[in-house]
């Protein structure tokens, strides 16, 4: 009988070791706790030597009295370590500045304590993962931003935990005008429906390795789009271009599509 009821107290906790999936971030945000604790610590310090130099920590409160930012400066800049809170609070973003931009992964947190989304920052400008996560930790989606500008490589899980990649289809195509028998319209358009919805066009020969640059930009929240080509009676043109579709998702990120189209057009 003994042994039937240490086996019953043990079941438990056999379960429990078996689906333990280590929180790393948890364990990450601890540690990062202790390293934002040990900085803020000589607050009153820093508080009277920034109102001197206009360096070092500057603390900004909300009408209730709550600490609502303790961000580091440096002669007028941010620089250093940055936090926000909740009013009742909880942390809302952990950051770190350098010469007045975003450096590094900024962290940020829901009103409960829990790890919301990481953003990846160089000189200000999103660069690198975007991650966000379910309240119990886990990922729910990633991309990639290169200098500012979202990757085509998007991929989200809903609750069950099911990857989603096919977030629409991207169509391009040649229309020639009812009226102007020397003009055709290029169509970019999404088969389905979408939400703020920007289109870049630009010469297939041009290689975007530093993301998608806006001087490519020919519409912004629009669902189709249509541009002009004029093509001489009794010529030819041949078009080579790439259309990126970038728009939101139903979680609220921001997903590209991108399309090669080689076309040759003739006007008899």
């Amino acid at each position: 009988m003994k042994m039937l009821s240490k086996t019953i107290l043990l079941c438990p906790l056999l379960f429990w070791a078996c689906n333990y999936v280590p929180n790393t971030h948890k364990e990450d945000y601890v540690r990062e706790e202790h390293t934002f604790s040990k900085l803020f610590k000589d607050e009153e310090a820093e508080k009277s030597k920034a109102a001197k130099t206009n360096s070092g920590l500057k603390v900004e409160k909300y009408p209730s009295g709550k600490v609502k930012t303790r961000i580091n400066y440096s002669h007028g800049k941010r620089e250093g370590v940055g936090r926000e809170y909740f009013e009742n609070g909880k942390v809302y973003k952990d950051a770190v500045y350098k010469d007045d931009k975003l450096e590094g992964v900024v962290k940020v947190y829901d009103s409960r304590g829990r790890l919301s989304r990481t953003v990846s920052y160089t000189e200000g400008r999103k660069n690198g993962k975007l991650t966000r996560y379910f309240p119990s930790g886990k990922p729910k989606s990633e991309m990639t931003y290169m200098e500012g500008a979202p990757q085509p490589d998007l991929w989200e899980k809903d609750a069950r935990g099911m990857v989603n990649t096919d977030f629409g289809k991207l169509q391009v195509e040649v229309v020639k005008d009812r009226n102007e028998k020397n003009t055709f319209y290029l169509k970019v358009s999404m088969a389905e429906k979408a939400r703020h919805f920007d289109c870049y066009v630009f010469p297939s020969d041009v290689t975007l390795s530093r993301g998608i640059h806006p001087r490519y930009l020919v519409t912004k929240d629009a669902v189709h789009h249509h541009m002009p080509i004029s093509v001489s009676e009794g010529t030819r043109f041949a078009i080579s271009i790439t259309a990126v579709g970038v728009y939101k998702t139903p979680m609220r990120n921001e997903a590209v599509l991108s399309l090669p189209f080689d076309y040759e057009i003739s006007n008899p």
